[in-house]
């Protein structure tokens, strides 16, 4: 074996996942690196989901596409999981199927996070994407994602994946600033993979 094919063979597989494809002790897992890294709070893409107990929170993942046990004023979303070949939660994304008024000042459409140890290596771009393509399979043909305005790196995946800024808004309920972007769906596909 050459050099490359020796690196290749030993790169994971990756796939995107639904709920119900996970397993419960992989979600907390991907939970518990977060806190490790002094990342507390609400991770992205897991808004409302327990943070403990994994079991529950994938029912609940699949249950809120469904539009069953949502809690008052939330809407149907869709939540995917990047995993790799050994079942390890890479990433997740959470696509809104719709906005409210509070997710058009803050949160979009998407939100989606990867685990402190694998960035840099393109998963939120392929996260992104994989939102968009999902979108525009079910008629979102523009598609609002918001980041803080600190976060650079994110800032540039939503860029490259087509998003435009609409502007930089001060979102009164939370008392801070975000960066509200449009992404046209039928980019997925194309610049979004980069």
């Amino acid at each position: 074996m050459t050099g490359l094919t020796q690196v290749l063979a030993k790169r994971p597989i990756m796939s995107i996942a639904s709920p119900n494809q996970c397993r419960s002790i992989d979600y907390e897992n991907y939970v518990a690196e977060f806190e490790a890294a002094g990342e507390l709070g609400d991770i992205p893409g897991l808004a409302g989901l327990p943070k403990t107990d994994g079991c529950e929170a994938l029912r609940l993942a699949c249950a809120w596409q469904l539009e069953t046990d949502l809690p008052s004023g939330w809407i149907p979303s869709t939540t995917l999981f990047l995993k790799q070949d050994d079942e390890t939660i890479i990433g997740v994304v959470n696509v809104r199927h719709m906005l409210t008024p509070f997710l058009e000042e803050f949160g979009g459409h998407i939100g989606y996070s990867v685990r402190p140890s694998a960035r840099q290596r393109g998963h939120a771009s392929t996260l992104l994407s994989a939102a968009l393509e999902f979108g525009h399979k079910q008629g979102m043909r523009k598609m609002m994602v918001t980041v803080d305005p600190s976060n650079e790196a994110s800032a540039r995946v939503i860029q490259r994946a087509g998003g435009i800024l609409q502007d930089v808004h001060f979102c009164e309920t939370l008392q801070k600033k975000v960066c509200r972007y449009w992404i046209d769906s039928d980019m997925a596909g194309n610049d979004s993979k980069s």
